[in-house]
């Protein structure tokens, strides 16, 4: 419902929906951008789950992107716990992360330590 509003809000038109992250409702290639805050493996799922779960939802994600310049683009925010499992899994998707940004999160900018990526499909990296 945020999301929704803060789009509203800035004026930016887009579709907002909810699904499972892993068999989207979604044709093939006809996304432009996917942004998602993924389970970190602290309050919801573990590291273990993590382990299984980000290589299917990244293949969703590659599934979902369109191809093309200007296009393909994914930011995905993850634990520090977790994040060595997104390169490995983006590579096996035939995605690339071109940026990850070690953060940390919080009211008080506390010790939770997160990483975020950017990706892109495909090898290119512009």
């Amino acid at each position: 419902a945020m999301a929704r509003k803060n789009s509203k809000v800035a004026g930016v038109p887009m579709r907002l929906i909810g699904a499972d992250a892993t068999a989207m409702p979604l044709p093939d290639e006809s996304v432009d951008v996917v942004v998602s805050d993924l389970p970190f493996g602290r309050q919801q799922g573990s590291v273990e789950e993590n382990a299984s779960l980000y290589p299917q939802l990244l293949a969703e994600i590659a599934r979902v992107l369109r191809k093309g310049e200007g296009h393909s683009r994914a930011v995905l925010f993850t634990g520090q716990e977790s994040s060595h499992l997104l390169p490995i899994g983006a590579a096996a998707a035939g995605l690339t992360v071109v940026a990850q940004i070690p953060l940390k999160f919080g009211g008080n900018m506390d010790e939770l330590h997160c990483v975020l990526f950017c990706l892109v499909r495909g090898p290119e990296a512009s």
